[in-house]
């Protein structure tokens, strides 16, 4: 919620806990507070809603931050290329792994010859 929050030109105020720090740039884009920091919680919303020009500026911020970060072509170009690598990645360990053609095996799974004992035992 706090991306779509920033989209929407809200100022954020939020606890440095998980990837939050990685969205929510402190007295930039936003507030950071401590986890569990209630107090220090109420107080940065309290300034915000004091402080026109604060919230105004972190609030045009965000939404300058969140186009640039979560634009939908640029999201696409980011997935695209993900997907791209996670081919790339598969292709190779799939090349990688797959056994060559019977026929130029030097010595199979089961021993020098194998093919030749299993084209025989139809005579048997």
């Amino acid at each position: 919620a706090i991306a779509e929050s920033m989209a929407c030109g809200t100022a954020v105020v939020a606890t440095r806990v998980g990837a939050i720090p990685e969205l929510v740039a402190d007295r930039e884009t936003g507030l950071m507070v401590p986890p569990g920091d209630w107090e220090g919680m109420a107080r940065a919303i309290v300034a915000l809603l004091e402080n026109d020009g604060q919230r105004r500026r972190l609030a045009s911020r965000a939404a300058e931050v969140a186009k640039a970060r979560f634009d939908r072509a640029r999201m696409i170009e980011e997935y695209e290329k993900w997907y791209f690598e996670i081919l790339r990645r598969r292709r190779q360990t799939t090349s990688a792994a797959r056994p060559p053609p019977i026929g130029r095996r030097s010595q199979g799974f089961m021993g020098e010859g194998a093919e030749r004992g299993l084209a025989g035992a139809e005579d048997r």
